[in-house]
Formats: structure tokens, C-alpha cells, sequence
């Protein structure tokens, strides 16, 4: 019943690591599973369709089921996810973005709400959770009052606070590089906060 979060650049193993869990099942809002065999997967084109899945799977007249047949679930990645719950929530309210619901004052708190809602009804199922984002940079203000940037997860501060708000862990993939024969180093992943990144 684990909770994490790994993130990093493309081609670091996020989603490959991930697939070596338990009993998997990878929850797909983008396409990062080729050239990984093997692994149940569900690929999603709305929120909707999240939410359908998820209602079935976490039912309590199924899940003694589900637990026989999955362990873990890899949800890739945080913000094309949030994308999928951006629509969804303005499909509810007939608004064409977020920003220009609610009469031009925006849907913001009811995407945040939808998505924080959505993330807490995964991590409390009792099953490992690993989600996996991209990398990007934040602002933040050290005790001296002194701006500095830093590697953060991407995503919008609506969706990837929440996750790292509910994750037992957080993870930072960092490739490697070669060796000197040219061959492909294994990723690291950090877990220590710093001030360079997240982790």
C-alpha cells in the first residue's frame, strides 16, 4: 500500500521500474508503454473513462477481486491526466477552459476539488500507487528572502501538489549518460530534498 512518486526527463526507466512492481496494471493518460511487454494496461481519452475504471475496479463488491488480479498501479503521467480532468470539468459546467467558467471567474477550485477527490479515492484503496511525471522548474524563496529555481514535478500547482502531498515518497530520476565503451548507464533516483530538486 505504498504511495510514489517518480519523476524525471524522458528515457530515464520511470515506467519501465514501475512495471517491475507487483502484480501491475498501468493507468495510461499518455502513451509511454511500448517496448514493455507483458504489463495489463488501460489507455484513457477522457476522464470519464478514468472514472468508470476506477469505480469498478475500487467497488466494494470487487474489490477482493481486483486485489486477486492487481497490486500496483502506475498512473503516467500527472499532468496529461490533469489535462483529461480539466475537460472533464468543463464539460460538467459548459465552459470552453477553466479559466473562462464560472461567468470569466474560472472553474479552478471545482478542477482542483474533482482531481484532489479522484487522487485520494486511488491511495487509499490499499494498493501500491506510483505515479510518474516529467520534470520541470519552480520558483521558491530561501530564509534569507533569496528566489532560486529548482527540478519540481510538472504539472499545474492544482494537480501535482496534491500528489505530492499524498505520496509516501517522492523520487527524482536523473539519467547517467555512457560509459566509455558507449553503452547506456542505469538511471539513479534521488530521495533527498535539496535545494536542486524534489526528491
Amino acid at each position: 500500500g505504498k504511495t510514489v512518486l517518480i519523476y524525471g526527463s524522458n528515457r530515464t526507466g520511470k515506467t519501465q521500474q514501475a512495471c517491475k512492481f507487483p502484480k501491475p496494471i498501468y493507468l495510461g493518460f499518455e502513451n509511454g508503454l511500448n517496448g514493455i511487454a507483458g504489463v495489463p494496461y488501460k489507455f484513457f481519452n477522457t476522464w470519464g473513462e478514468y472514472l468508470g475504471l476506477m469505480k469498478a475496479l475500487l467497488a466494494p463488491q470487487n474489490i477482493n477481486k481486483t486485489r486477486e488480479v492487481y497490486q500496483t498501479f502506475i498512473f503516467d503521467t500527472v499532468q496529461a491526466a490533469a489535462m483529461l480532468c480539466q475537460e472533464y470539468v468543463c464539460g460538467m459546467y459548459g465552459a470552453q477552459s477553466i479559466k473562462e467558467g464560472n461567468s470569466g471567474f474560472g472553474l479552478w477550485t471545482e478542477y482542483e476539488t474533482e482531481f484532489k477527490r479522484q487522487i485520494n479515492k486511488l491511495v487509499k484503496g490499499g494498493f501500491t500507487v506510483i505515479f510518474i511525471s516529467h520534470e520541470t522548474t519552480r520558483e521558491f524563496t530561501d530564509e534569507t528572502g533569496k528566489s532560486y529555481s529548482k527540478i519540481y514535478p510538472a504539472g499545474d500547482k492544482r494537480s501535482i501538489d496534491p500528489v505530492c502531498d499524498a505520496v509516501d515518497i517522492i523520487a527524482y530520476a536523473s539519467v547517467n549518460g555512457l560509459d566509455d565503451m558507449g553503452n547506456e548507464l542505469k538511471s539513479s533516483l534521488y530521495m533527498k530534498n535539496t535545494k536542486k530538486s524534489l526528491v
